[in-house]
């Protein structure tokens, strides 16, 4: 199982758009192949900061995921809306209960 924390930080007058095209990926992701589990986080310390943890069967899963339409169209999209590039960290389980 492989696991992806995408950390992205929205400038605060483009919070409302960021959400919307969130709630859309979220969304169509969730019901992807492969996908375990794909949520949106808020800092609770840190307003408009923000990560996605990800959950993904294998590399293969992962990798439909990035070809998909609605996740290219979630980046296009999001990227102008972000004060820093959105950074992503990968992890593969290597031990679980």
């Amino acid at each position: 199982m492989l696991i992806i924390h995408a950390f992205l930080k929205v400038t605060p007058e483009h919070r409302t758009t960021f959400l919307e095209l969130a709630e859309q990926v979220v969304k169509h992701t969730q019901a992807e192949p492969g996908n375990i589990s794909y949520q949106l986080f808020e800092h609770t310390g840190q307003a408009n900061t923000f990560v996605m943890l990800e959950e993904w069967q294998d590399e293969h899963a992962l990798k439909q995921h990035g070809e998909s339409a609605h996740f290219q169209e979630f980046i296009r999209k999001a990227k102008p809306l972000l004060v820093e590039p959105l950074q992503a960290r990968k992890y593969e389980v290597i031990a679980q209960s």
